[in-house]
């Protein structure tokens, strides 16, 4: 390193460049900000994310409260059906992260109420989750989500606008729930009226996508979609910018060095578990339960976990600052190879007590697999507050949004949603509260009020009424 001369501000589109052209994003660097602003505080870019999980909760188990604001000193408990089977797991989960919380209440979608009884009921609460327009087996007026509304505002300052990632739901060939189709049971983003953004369920194929994104946007311009789809992934990426690495190393305060450390060990390890786990998601094919049980760690939490730590890495490196995150389709029928059910694990059936035909029996089975939504859910709250990012973390600067299609799985509520916001985005959202709003507040306010505070100019969105103030910091 002798005879090299420290730069004084870099870029964040700088990248890590190896001779065989791999090339490596950089996360956020204090030495990114311009001297001017650095005595100012200046903190990366807030991210936005979209967080799915299905079939909501037992007879609309949430919170409840007369409307006002709340100290967030306790989580909502589910009643202790069975110790064995952990009904206050995901209370347990969420926990250490209670301060970065707000557990909003009173929330509906209306929109997705709209239409013939129980026709479509599932695609119409998952279709219009992020929409909140009502939908019809001919799709939605406008049907653009809220994650796209975003993207459109400022997706054009990353290498990839969005990204909608998850697993898609495991349900019988030919199912459309009467005729409304498909894309609607397993997308949450959409551009258009029948349009969703293809959604990733490949983390590895992903990974490749990302680190190959850099090497293709060049002159601060973002890459050509259909580019970066083809970008291979290249083995080896982290041997081959080791000289660039080590080299930017000795131009770094001691802020700056940990953080380049921490990225590197966290991609070398992500590049790792490529090579040596199973990566291919859990079966297309419909799982009933009973069958015998995928190959030993291609498992659903395997999976999940690793499309996490691909998301993390695509915005620790700035590649996109809007995502949406799918826990599994509407209406799956997957089994989630969880040893306490018994291979009982169809969350819709056992939603509606189809399994056994008991609710007592299987509403506490329903109760385990949403907890399990909810540990993984945990671990990515803990990745994202395990990256430093200057004064605050990944989490401290991201709002992460957590909703289902239902409040009451069994009775196809639409009211009641269990909604969580975690993240304080950058400082400009309170944590640690239980918001309970008055019934039937339009959930499209939670992404109203979302939408703003990622720099969005508009004053309404779907059937919201305003903002959520108490939010706001």
């Amino acid at each position: 390193m002798s005879g090299y001369r420290p730069v004084r501000r870099i870029s964040r589109r700088t990248l890590l460049r190896g001779t065989a052209g791999a090339a490596l994003a950089l996360p956020w660097l204090e030495l990114m900000v311009p001297a001017t602003a650095r005595g100012a505080g200046a903190s990366p870019p807030v991210r936005a994310l979209f967080v799915y999980f299905s079939t909501g909760y037992k007879n609309g188990l949430w919170l409840t409260a007369a409307p006002g604001v709340y100290p967030n000193t306790t989580l909502p408990v589910f009643p202790a059906y069975s110790a064995r089977l952990s009904p206050t797991g995901y209370v347990d989960a969420l926990a250490p992260f209670k301060d970065q919380l707000n557990f909003i209440t009173g929330t509906g979608n209306a929109p997705a109420a709209v239409g013939n009884g129980g026709c479509g009921i599932h695609a119409r609460g998952t279709g219009c989750s992020l929409t909140c327009e009502v939908l019809t087996k001919n799709g939605f007026t406008t049907g653009i989500s809220a994650d796209q509304v975003i993207a459109q505002s400022i997706g054009g300052t990353t290498c990839v606008p969005s990204l909608a990632l998850g697993i898609p739901g495991e349900r019988l060939p030919g199912f459309d729930e009467d005729g409304y189709g498909e894309v609607y049971l397993d997308n949450v983003s959409f551009t258009g009226p029948r349009t969703n953004v293809q959604k990733d369920n490949n983390p590895q194929a992903l990974f490749g996508r990302l680190i190959s994104c850099g090497s293709i946007a060049q002159g601060g311009a973002a890459p050509d979609p259909l580019l970066a789809e083809r970008a291979k992934f290249e083995a080896g990426v982290m041997s081959a910018v080791k000289d660039e690495a080590t080299r930017l190393l000795g131009c770094v305060g001691t802020a700056d060095r940990m953080r380049l450390e921490q990225y590197y060990t966290s991609v070398s390890e992500l590049e790792q578990r490529f090579k040596t786990t199973p990566v291919a998601m859990p079966s297309a094919v419909c799982s009933m339960p009973g069958t015998a049980p995928p190959a030993i760690g291609v498992t659903y939490a395997a999976s999940i976990q690793l499309m996490m730590d691909t998301l993390v890495f695509a915005f620790q490196c700035g590649l996109t600052r809007v995502a949406t995150l799918m826990m599994d389709g509407a209406f799956s029928r997957r089994n989630y190879n969880l040893p306490e059910l018994n291979g009982a694990d169809y969350i819709h059936g056992l939603s509606h007590a189809e399994i056994s035909g008991n609710r007592a029996v299987d509403h506490p089975r329903w109760v385990r697999i949403t907890t399990h939504f909810f540990e993984n859910f945990a671990y990515l709250l803990q990745k994202m507050a395990s990256v430093n990012e200057g004064t605050s973390t990944m989490l401290g600067n991201s709002i992460v949004y957590i909703n289902s299609e239902f409040g009451d799985g069994d009775a196809h509520n639409q009211f009641q949603l269990p909604a969580l916001v975690a993240g304080n985005a950058g400082g400009k959202f309170k944590t640690g509260l239980h918001i309970a709003l008055p019934d039937r507040t339009p959930v499209a306010n939670i992404l109203l009020t979302i939408m703003q505070t990622m720099g969005v100019n508009r004053t309404s969105f779907g059937d919201s009424t305003g903002v959520v103030t108490d939010l706001l910091a």
